[in-house]
C-alpha cells in the first residue's frame, strides 16, 4: 500500500512493507510526476509481495545495524 501526502509546497510518498512504514520525500511539484511516482513504487510492492523482487532488507537476516542498512536500499531500489 502507498500513498501521496501534501508536504509544504512538494509532496512525500509514504509505503508500508513488513509492517513498518517508509517515508520519501519528493522533489517535486508536478502532480503527473508525482502520480507517476506513486504508481512506480506500488508496482515494485506488487513484485515484492510476489516475490519477484526480493530487497536486500529480506535477504539481511543477521545484525540490526546490517538490516538498517538494507532497508535504506530497499526504499532506494522502490524509489527507482
Amino acid at each position: 500500500m502507498a500513498w501521496v501526502e501534501k508536504s509544504g509546497k512538494g509532496f512525500r510518498l509514504l509505503f508500508r512493507l513488513n509492517n513498518e512504514k517508509y517515508t520519501i520525500g519528493l522533489n517535486e511539484t508536478d502532480p503527473r510526476e508525482v502520480e507517476a511516482c506513486l504508481a512506480r513504487v506500488e508496482e515494485n510492492l506488487r513484485f515484492v509481495e510476489r516475490g519477484r523482487l526480493v530487497g536486500r532488507a529480506a535477504m539481511a537476516e543477521g545484525t540490526p545495524e546490517r538490516a538498517r542498512g538494507a532497508r535504506r536500499r530497499a526504499v532506494a531500489v522502490l524509489e527507482s
